[in-house]
C-alpha cells in the first residue's frame, strides 16, 4: 500500500485545494511538525488570517523506522474514533474536516496555540487542570459506549467500527511483552542493569504480565483511546481548563475501560506528579456516575486495571522502546518509575485506592 502519493510541505496546499478546502491561499504557510512515531503532519496556516489547518498522513511504515511495515488504513479507524470521541466528549477532542481516503490523509482543527503536555512537563510546567479533564473524558467515554451505557445492538455496530488488530499488535508487543524480555526494541540506561535484569527475572512480575496481557486481550468493555499518554494532550500555555485537547486516537479500540486512565496515570509516574492520578480517578468516578449506575464492584475493578496499565506504560518508558524525555539522564528517578511501575502491577490488587497506592510507592526522588 505504498504507492500512493506521500506530501510534503509542497504539495499540501494543492492537496487541500483539490478536496475544496479552498478559503486558504496558495500563499498559505506549511511547517511540518511531525513528532509521533508513525505519521508526518503538517500545519497549513493562513498568514493573513494566523489560523489554518492540521494535515496528518498515514504512511505505510512507522515514520521514524521505515523497515518496519504498518497498514496506513489505520487513518480510516482514527476518523471513526474521532467520531465515536466527540458524541461523548465533543469539548475535548479536535474536529475533523476532511478524510481522503485515497492518500489515508485526515484534515482537523489546528491546534498549534496550544502546546503538548509532554513537553511541559519535560521543561517542568506543571498544568494541574489536565487531570480533571482526561478523568472526564474516560468516565465519559466508558459508561457511554460500555455494556450499561449501549445495548448489545449498538456495542456490536461500534465494535465494527473500531476493529483495529494491527495497532493492538503493536500495543500487546512493544508495551505489554517486549520490555519484560530481552529484545532489540529495548534499551535503557546502563545505570539500571542490575535493575532490568531483576525485573526481567522476576517470576511474581512474568505471572502478573501475563493476567495483563489476558486482560488487554478479552476484557472489550468500551471504547478506548488506546494510546492516551502526554503526547496525546494539548493544554493552553495559561493552564486554562476549556483548551485541554485529546487528539490522535488511531490506536482506538474496544478494550478494557481502564486502560485509557492507566496510560495516562503511567504518564504522571514518570513525570513525578503522583497526585494527578487521584484528582483524574475521583472525575472519572463522577462523569462515570454521572451515565450509569454501577453495580457493585464494577468501578473497583476499573481502578484496579488502570493500576496494571500504568504499571505498563510506566514500565515501558524506562526499559522498552519509547522512552520518556522527563527521566533522560536521571538514573535514580528512571529506577523509582520502575519499581513503582512493578508494584502496580504485581501488587495492584492489594492497593484498593489513592491512599494505598502512595503509601505502596513512597514519595518521588524529585
Amino acid at each position: 500500500m505504498s504507492d500512493y502519493p506521500h506530501h510534503e510541505a509542497s504539495t499540501v496546499v494543492a492537496h487541500l485545494h483539490s478536496r475544496g478546502i479552498s478559503d486558504l491561499p496558495s500563499s498559505s504557510t506549511v511547517k511540518e511538525v511531525s513528532d509521533g512515531n508513525l505519521n508526518r503532519v503538517f500545519l497549513v496556516q493562513d498568514p493573513a488570517r494566523g489560523t489554518g489547518v492540521a494535515v496528518k498522513q498515514a504512511l505505510p511504515w512507522i515514520r521514524v523506522q521505515q523497515d518496519w511495515p504498518l497498514g496506513p488504513e489505520r487513518a480510516a479507524l482514527e476518523v471513526a474514533a474521532y467520531r465515536h470521541l466527540a458524541e461523548h466528549n465533543p469539548d475535548l477532542v479536535p474536529a475533523v474536516h476532511d478524510y481522503d481516503p485515497a492518500t489515508y490523509t485526515i484534515v482537523m482543527d489546528d491546534l498549534s496555540a496550544l502546546r503538548v503536555l509532554r513537553g511541559e512537563t519535560v521543561a517542568g510546567r506543571r498544568h494541574p487542570e489536565v487531570a480533571a479533564q482526561v478523568g472526564r473524558f474516560c468516565g465519559r467515554l466508558a459508561a457511554g459506549t460500555g455494556p450499561l451505557g449501549l445495548d448489545l445492538a449498538a456495542r456490536s455496530r461500534l465494535a465494527v467500527t473500531v476493529q483495529n488488530p494491527e495497532l493492538c499488535q503493536m500495543t500487546l508487543d512493544v508495551v505489554l511483552t517486549e520490555p519484560y524480555l530481552e529484545h532489540e526494541h529495548n534499551h535503557h540506561d546502563p545505570a539500571l542493569d542490575d535493575l532490568v535484569a531483576g525485573l526481567r527475572a522476576d517470576p511474581s512480575l512474568a505471572r502478573a504480565m501475563a493476567d495483563v496481557r489476558h486482560i488487554f486481550i478479552t476484557h472489550s468493555e468500551s471504547l478506548v483511546h488506546g494510546d492516551l499518554h502526554s503526547g496525546s494532550i494539548m493544554v493552553a500555555p495559561d493552564g486554562d481548563p476549556a483548551a485541554v485537547r485529546i487528539f490522535d486516537p488511531e490506536f482506538a479500540f474496544l478494550g478494557p475501560s481502564g486502560f485509557d486512565l492507566g496510560v495516562y496515570w503511567g504518564n504522571c509516574l514518570t513525570a513525578g506528579i503522583v497526585g494527578d492520578i487521584a484528582v483524574s480517578w475521583d472525575a472519572f468516578e463522577t462523569a462515570y456516575r454521572s451515565k450509569v449506575d454501577p453495580p457493585a464492584g464494577h468501578l473497583s475493578a476499573i481502578w484496579t486495571d488502570a493500576l496494571a496499565f500504568a504499571g505498563t506504560e510506566a514500565m515501558r518508558r524506562v526499559i522498552g522502546y519509547s522512552h520518556a524525555r522527563e527521566l533522560a539522564g536521571r538514573p535514580e528517578a528512571a529506577a523509582w518509575v520502575a519499581r513503582s511501575a512493578r508494584t502496580m502491577i504485581v501488587e495492584r490488587a492489594s492497593l484498593p485506592d489513592f491512599a494505598a497506592l502512595t503509601a505502596a510507592l513512597g514519595e518521588p526522588p524529585w
